[in-house]
């Protein structure tokens, strides 16, 4: 009886440890997929996602975003003005 319980035992916890492997694996192929997200996203959008400007701050990301898509005009300026920050 004794021999009986402890192979059930010994069965639970290989499924338990298998169990775990299995969900940290999953949980590694989300977070692999969500820094991807976030590289691409990064790349995307130009933004560094470290420090926000301050409030009411203009800043070279914020000035392009105000240039119509598919206009050149107002590039340079802005790049003029904000080549230094």
């Amino acid at each position: 009886m004794k021999n009986h319980i402890q192979t059930i035992i010994n069965v639970c916890f290989a499924i338990s440890i298998t169990a775990f492997i299995y969900q940290n694996n999953l949980q590694q192929k989300r977070i692999l997929t969500l820094e991807l997200d976030l590289a691409v996203h990064k790349a995307k959008s130009g933004h560094n996602f470290i420090i926000p400007p301050p409030p009411n701050t203009e800043t070279l990301e914020s000035c392009l975003a105000k240039i119509p898509t598919g206009s050149s005009e107002g590039i340079e300026e802005c790049w003029n003005k904000h080549k230094d920050d």
